[in-house]
């Protein structure tokens, strides 16, 4: 992977600079990915501008569920988040950022 990023950083760079903001907030939870997938689907069908993304973690005691939120609007990135911590169960969130 760093060689890939080493050769595609050139592309990148131009973009860098056009200073485009970019917001990022993610809450980590014991509960499993299948068990809020519905849910988080209506998140992200409801907030098309975001990404809104669910990344699973096998062989960790801290979490089990990292969600984020990222897009260019603070606001919007927040309340996001907020929506998906409403529906996890309260004893399955290890901590929101």
């Amino acid at each position: 992977m760093p060689e890939i990023f080493r050769l595609k950083f050139p592309v990148v760079r131009e973009h860098l600079s056009e200073g485009h903001r970019f917001f990022s907030r993610a809450v980590f939870a014991m509960c499993d990915e299948g068990e809020i997938a519905a849910q988080l689907a209506q998140v992200a069908l409801r907030n098309p501008d975001l990404f809104v993304g669910s990344y699973p973690r096998f062989r960790s005691s801290d979490y089990r569920l990292k969600l984020t939120v990222d897009g260019a609007d603070e606001a919007r990135v927040t309340l996001a988040l907020q929506e998906i911590v409403a529906f996890l169960p309260p004893d399955s969130i290890v901590r929101v950022e």
